[in-house]
């Protein structure tokens, strides 16, 4: 039995032996192989457009891929550089890691490292992100396998001419990645500098669809990112612009999934509804996501809102629906008819579940709500919406400011802001002085004091606008209407009608939407009603969708329309009152973003209908300032008289609808040009209007119109913009030199 024993003992311990000099054989053989892998390494500059092509393509016996540096191939000064890594395994599966080393003090490199696993004919991405060590000019990239064989090692070197410009300059960027079919209008960011003393410029990357970052480390080197295939200030407008991608995709034969995105609250404009009644007619793919958080810039409200508030407590509903969906279609043979019955059948369950589920009876497929904050959930819905034939309506819930207590406790205060502090999410930089805005709130309420028949609007902006303090004193006299510009002057002119004084409290930018029913349901009629334009003019950081550089030139059109502009608060005070008390008919006073000019404020003559105000008597150069221009016009007088250019005469238009005929005719006497200022543009503006006037009736004298010029203006300080169109002290002083120059030259 012993002898047993120790034969069998002896034939195990001859397998095992066996056993492990395969394994060391093995061992040996792989490595001597790997070794004698050909490696194939080259520059690939062209796959990056816009880049600086930091990028390898490589090829063994068992893996391809390709190595990018930096943010898209570019390598920023002084910024985090991410490595990826896109690696595909050949004949068999390939295990290793990829190695990143920084030439450290004394020689020593410092490395990092992540781990590689492919499976067969798999492709793994991985972004190791690398602190740069100043700005390094030549790094060590490394592939090596499960026994630590070198695959690839390459030195890879950043000294290219633009980075030693940059590292001799000493100057840093931010980097901007853009993902957009409107990139070509976004170059401008390229020319832009942060802040107003700083030394760092901004440096916009553009991508592509398949050099786009896949992973959230791929975003480290970014300083933020545009992701937009639509350039858009206004809201309600995604589906009607989605609807347009669609068409233009089918008819181009293309195959792609066209995605747009709608709030809540833009689902209050008009325009929403009639692209959704439009989208019904589809057959083919169209995602419509609804991201549903309850709030705009201010609480939402009206119908819409109470209808997705429904919809909220529905989450039954859409498991119920997919669920009985996959369970129909694993019955043999007729499963997938009976799916395609149902969907073709108005279901009275459904009716009961959610009443009225209008998407669905507008023909929308309707998927939701699901969690936004949920991924998981998230992926499942968006896949699901994949597979709809025909538009599809995904209802998302969302919390504006999640994850961050200020931002989720006062949504309104992030809507747009500027420096704050971090702990208690309180502005940074306190105001100095009341605003325009506070003006016309405390001058709105004292007359709704007196008035009963005064009644505030506003189209979803209360805070905005000014109009909190009125709607907490008179609730039963204020409305807010949703994000409906177009609605909010139809309503008022219904108002006026009955006997009301309806005050339409707007942006500019968005009363540019209301324009036809300014037209036709108010002035036509010659109704009472007042618009308040705030954010007249520039607005600063809200760029180019924002300004309200347009108003003056299509109110001014409009019969039976009074445009009134104030030089400062105070002036804004009595331009209200005057126009509750006074005036009769349409009227709209316009004023800009920000603190209110406090100066001239002694300079208070009575308000009269379509006269100017003349601050400063003079002789030979008028400069007439409009509104927010007042203030600068009183410097470039001064400077003019200091230069001893003239005895220049100041103006505060007031009112640049009717236009003061009357002082134009008693300038023309002892004057030979006149100068207007006006933060608007030029085309159709008040220069052109006083310029026609001028040469129709006084020919002699020369009109030199200062305006915004014919472009879109972006994104800067107020101060920068107005440097850039010469609409600053300097840049006027210096088109009036130029201009009486001219004059003078003529006449001798």
């Amino acid at each position: 039995m012993i002898n047993d024993l120790f034969r069998t003992y002896k034939k195990i311990i001859i397998l095992l032996l066996l056993l492990l000099c395969s394994v060391v054989f093995w061992f040996y053989g792989c490595r001597h192989q790997q070794r004698g892998q050909k490696i194939v390494v080259e520059w690939d500059k062209k796959a990056l457009e816009g880049t600086n092509g930091y990028c390898y393509k490589f090829k063994t016996e068992n893996c391809t891929g390709s190595v990018v540096f930096g943010v898209a191939g570019y390598v920023a000064r002084d910024k985090e550089m991410p490595v990826t890594l896109k690696i595909r395994s050949t004949d068999k599966s390939f295990a290793g890691v990829m190695k990143v080393t920084l030439p450290g003090e004394n020689g020593k490199g410092i490395a990092y490292q992540s781990a590689i696993r492919c499976q067969r004919s798999e492709e793994q991405t991985i972004t190791l992100n690398v602190p740069q060590l100043g700005n390094p000019s030549v790094i060590c990239f490394e592939i090596k396998d499960s026994f630590g064989v070198t695959q690839l090692s390459e030195n890879v070197s950043f000294s290219d001419k633009k980075n030693k410009e940059e590292e001799s300059s000493g100057q840093s960027e931010s980097l901007i990645g853009v993902l957009s079919s409107q990139s070509r209008q976004l170059s401008y960011l390229n020319s832009i500098e942060v802040g107003e003393e700083s030394e760092e410029d901004i440096r916009m990357i553009t991508f592509s669809r398949k050099s786009f970052p896949q992973s959230v480390e791929a975003f480290q080197g970014l300083d933020g990112i545009i992701i937009d295939s639509f350039d858009t200030g206004h809201s309600s407008n995604s589906i009607s612009a989605g609807l347009g991608y669609v068409r233009a995709r089918d008819l181009m034969g293309e195959k792609y999934h066209v995605v747009s995105v709608i709030g809540d609250g833009a689902l209050t404009g008009g325009m929403a509804y009639e692209a959704l009644n439009n989208a019904a007619e589809l057959k083919t793919n169209f995602i419509i996501i609804i991201n549903d958080n309850n709030m705009s810039i201010s609480k939402n409200v009206g119908g819409m809102s109470t209808y997705l508030s429904a919809l909220r407590t529905a989450e039954t509903y859409t498991g119920m629906k997919i669920g009985v969906t996959k369970t129909l279609k694993k019955i043999p043979h007729v499963g997938t008819a009976v799916v395609d019955t149902v969907r073709k059948t108005k279901s009275s369950i459904k009716q009961l579940i959610i009443p009225g589920m209008l998407f669905e009876n507008m023909g929308l497929t309707y998927l939701g709500p699901v969690d936004g904050h949920n991924m998981r959930q998230m992926m499942k819905l968006f896949n699901e919406a994949k597979r709809v034939e025909g538009p599809v309506v995904v209802h998302v819930l969302t919390e504006k400011g999640r994850g961050y207590g200020p931002a989720s406790s006062h949504p309104e205060r992030f809507h747009g802001t500027g420096p704050f502090d971090i702990q208690s999410g309180r502005p940074l930089a306190a105001k100095t002085a009341p605003t325009y805005t506070d003006h016309f709130s405390g001058a709105i309420c004292s007359l709704a004091e007196k008035n009963k028949k005064v009644v505030a609007i506003t189209a979803a902006m209360p805070d905005g606008t000014g109009l909190n303090r009125f709607r907490k004193k008179f609730p039963e006299r204020f409305f807010d209407v949703g994000i409906a510009e177009e609605h909010a002057v139809t309503f008022a002119a219904g108002m006026a009608l009955g006997g009301m004084i309806p005050v339409f409290a707007v942006y500019s930018s968005f009363l540019q939407r209301g324009i036809d029913q300014i037209l036709h349901d108010v002035c036509m009629q010659d109704l009472h009603v007042i618009f308040a334009i705030d954010r007249a003019g520039f607005v600063g950081a809200d760029g180019e969708t924002h300004h309200g550089c347009f108003d003056f030139s299509y109110l001014s059109m409009i019969p039976n329309m009074t445009v009134m502009a104030p030089k400062n608060g105070k002036e804004l005070e009595e331009m209200l009152k005057f126009a509750v008390e006074e005036l009769d008919g349409p009227c709209a006073i316009r004023y800009p973003k920000g603190s209110a000019c406090t100066d001239m404020e002694e300079c208070h003559e009575p308000l009269k209908k379509g006269r100017s105000e003349v601050i400063t008597p003079g002789s030979e150069i008028a400069v007439l300032g409009v509104g927010s221009m007042v203030s600068v016009c009183q410097k470039v007088c001064e400077e003019i008289r200091d230069h001893k250019i003239a005895g220049a005469t100041f103006v505060n238009v007031r009112f640049v609808k009717p236009l003061d005929t009357e002082l134009l005719d008693r300038l023309s006497q002892n004057h030979s040009l006149l100068v207007t200022v006006e933060e608007n543009v030029k085309s159709g503006g008040f220069g052109e209007h006083v310029s026609a006037y001028m040469e129709a009736c006084h020919p002699e004298v020369r009109v030199l119109p200062l305006a915004i010029p014919d472009h879109f203006i972006e994104h800067g300080t107020v101060d920068r913009q107005r440097m850039k169109i010469g609409l600053n002290v300097q840049g006027i002083l210096d088109a009036v030199e130029q201009s009486w120059e001219n004059l003078v030259n003529n006449r001798k």
